[in-house]
């Protein structure tokens, strides 16, 4: 039988794995399929089963239905159901009634130790469709990765290398779900970005400030074939379409119009997939923990 420790290491290995990955589609074609989603959730649910072993029996029928609401989210029913989009949102909402309704009834039939990951998932995966339909996480594939990593490691008490002080480990804060450990920590990675696009421009001899912050320039034939928006100049077309060829296309019409115009180089924001910096905040809070939570240690 795995320890706790070994445990612990096996979850975080697994969802550094699906993390890396992921991130490896995102950068490639922007696009993460919803398989590896599901495979990731699905090897998570096993190993949640297995650190309930001795537990009392409904723990594990709460994880399974823990299980079964990450899997919801991640299924592309819109694609398996065609148009019956009412029946979509129908279903969708049976089921957040049902799960909450079990989370209170089992609150007062179980203690409430027993019930902390299958609140700490259902939390979570509630906080990331709340961010996406507010629009705070762009990608579907940033909200369906903290739902995946809700159900393969909830909660993580202390990392690897570093251990909380002793106040920290016996406060709510050492209960956060690790997906929000996640965020926050990758959250604040990309306030680094501004520094590297800085670098960066200054290596190559650019000096306007403050778009040498979060532009480069490059010549116009790069635009067609990199994942960039078209600052300046600015063009009457948007800057984000819904997918990657839709996107390819617009850039391809910008080129037209700029060889036109005789434009040879253009100032461009790179896009930045969130879910790098997801998967270096999962890497981050692995290794060290919440940043955020060594912050309000500190003060």
């Amino acid at each position: 039988m795995l320890s706790t420790t070994d445990l612990l290491t096996l979850e975080a290995a697994v969802l550094l794995a699906g993390m890396a990955f992921a991130s490896y589609q995102d950068l490639k074609v922007r696009e993460v399929s919803d398989g590896l989603w599901v495979l990731t959730a699905l090897v998570g649910g096993a190993l949640l089963e297995l650190g309930s072993l001795g537990s009392p029996w409904p723990v594990y029928l709460l994880n399974a239905v823990a299980v079964l609401f990450v899997l919801e989210h991640l299924l592309p029913w819109e694609d398996l159901l065609g148009d019956r989009g009412e029946l979509v949102w129908a279903v969708e909402i049976a089921v957040y009634v049902a799960v909450l309704l079990l989370a209170v009834y089992a609150w007062f039939t179980l203690l409430p130790h027993e019930l902390l990951l299958y609140d700490e998932v259902v939390g979570m995966v509630i906080l990331a469709r709340v961010l996406f339909e507010a629009g705070a996480l762009y990608g579907g594939a940033d909200a369906k990765a903290l739902m995946a990593a809700s159900v393969v490691l909830p909660v993580l008490t202390n990392p690897l290398l570093l251990e909380y002080p002793a106040r920290v480990q016996g406060s709510v804060l050492a209960l956060l779900p690790f997906p929000f450990t996640m965020l926050i920590d990758g959250a604040l990675l990309t306030l680094l970005v501004p520094l590297i696009m800085l670098l960066r421009n200054l290596r190559r001899g650019e000096r306007e400030f403050p778009k040498i912050l979060h532009m480069e320039r490059i010549p116009i034939a790069e635009l067609a074939r990199r994942f960039v928006w078209l600052k300046e100049p600015a063009l009457e077309e948007g800057h984000r379409e819904d997918t990657t060829e839709e996107d390819r296309a617009l850039r391809a019409r910008q080129v037209e119009k700029l060889q036109a115009m005789g434009v040879e180089r253009v100032w461009v924001t790179p896009q930045l997939p969130f879910l790098v910096s997801l998967t270096l905040g999962a890497v981050l809070g692995v290794l060290v923990g919440d940043v955020l939570v060594w912050f309000l240690t500190a003060i």
